[in-house]
């Protein structure tokens, strides 16, 4: 399962590198407010059509609308091949918000992917976690005595359904992004660094902080392929964190309009 999630994480971090790269270069931003602005706009009219569905139906259809995005931008390619459509455990996490969508634990949300993963192949089906989550959700309504309700812009924001999107066309369109972090330069200042101080692995982990960007850093791919996983997985929940407060401004904007 380990394997499987470097190769999720590794997925995700090609998103923050393009991210990072948007940052820089404006076309690239501007292609990405504006993909974001068609998906507001796209998930009014969804939600609109949607209004009147069934409770239960309303559920599956708006869970396997994020499920294929999740799918489709963090599964490895390997796998889009296959007859259904595949999340790893990162992707299920993802997909239930850290729980937050049926307040569960993360614990719990790990738990509940190893029983939907009965056959141990690290990645599961839609019609798998349907069937968890449709029994769940009744359980958690019951719990909190008051009806379940969820789109999928509760799962992923247009912000980072938009970045996912852009990345998809300038990977199709074969658009090298690159980065001009000099490493050598790097690895030279912090060898002279450790042999001037002759520092504990302590010290020399907190020169790597003060040093190096950390967005930076992880959107080397270089880097990724030996990056320690505890740091990795600190820097992702930051970059979640973030993104989650930005998702929040942007339907507050869209409220406002």
């Amino acid at each position: 399962m380990a394997c499987a999630d470097l190769q999720e994480i590794g997925q995700e971090a090609k998103i923050r590198r393009f991210e990072m790269h948007c940052k820089i270069h404006p076309p690239f931003a501007a292609k990405v407010r504006k993909e974001m602005l068609l998906l507001v706009a796209a998930d009014r009219k969804i939600s609109s059509d949607r209004h009147a569905m069934e409770k239960t139906q309303r559920w599956e259809v708006e869970l396997k609308d994020a499920f294929d995005f999740i799918s489709q931008s963090i599964t490895p390619a390997s796998l889009h091949d296959s007859q259904d459509k595949l999340i790893g455990r990162i992707g299920f996490n993802k997909l239930l918000i850290g729980g937050k969508l049926l307040g569960i634990s993360k614990e719990l949300v790990s738990e509940f992917f190893k029983n939907c993963d009965f056959s141990s192949t690290s990645f599961i089906p839609f019609d798998l976690v349907w069937l968890w989550f449709a029994n769940r959700a009744k359980e958690y309504e019951r719990a909190v005595n008051k009806s379940l309700k969820f789109t999928v812009v509760d799962i992923l924001s247009a912000y980072e359904r938009a970045l996912s999107n852009q990345l998809t066309r300038v990977n199709s369109e074969k658009v090298e992004i690159y980065s001009d972090f000099d490493w050598d330069a790097f690895y030279e200042a912090r060898k002279k660094a450790a042999e001037d101080m002759n520092s504990s692995s302590d010290e020399e982990e907190q020169l790597d902080e003060e040093e190096l960007d950390e967005d930076k850093l992880f959107a080397d791919l270089n880097y990724l392929k030996n990056a320690d996983i505890g740091r990795l997985m600190r820097y992702l929940t930051k970059q979640r964190q973030q993104r989650d407060e930005r998702s929040i401004e942007s339907q507050n904007v869209a409220g406002n309009r």
